[in-house]
């Protein structure tokens, strides 16, 4: 099973992981998620936990990337929007909706 549900498509995905050795990795995944929550009015960032059996195999086909690491930032609708480093740079230039491909209501 990828962990992907029918609600993928409806918004964006944070694929992160919750088993991760980094802190610098849960540093990154919940500094996404407290940027999502603060920016929307309703928390609707679909986390994928790539520690979940298959689930890196799906994202790394997803992104056309064979080793990418979590958090990325996916959407069935747009596809691949970006990594960390993007999305951080898209909150500091106030770009976040762009960055999200304007998926996501603030």
């Amino acid at each position: 099973s990828s962990g992907i549900n029918a609600e993928w498509p409806l918004r964006p995905g944070l694929f992160m992981t919750s088993m991760s050795c980094s802190l610098e990795v849960k540093k990154k995944c919940q500094h996404i998620n407290t940027i999502m929550c603060s920016k929307s009015k309703t928390h609707t960032l679909k986390e994928v936990d790539v520690s979940k059996e298959g689930v890196l195999k799906t994202m790394r086909e997803k992104l056309d990337d064979p080793k990418a690491l979590p958090p990325q930032l996916y959407s069935d609708k747009y596809g691949y929007l970006g990594s960390y480093e993007k999305f951080h740079n898209s909150v500091e230039e106030e770009q976040l909706n762009e960055f999200l491909n304007n998926t996501y209501e603030t």
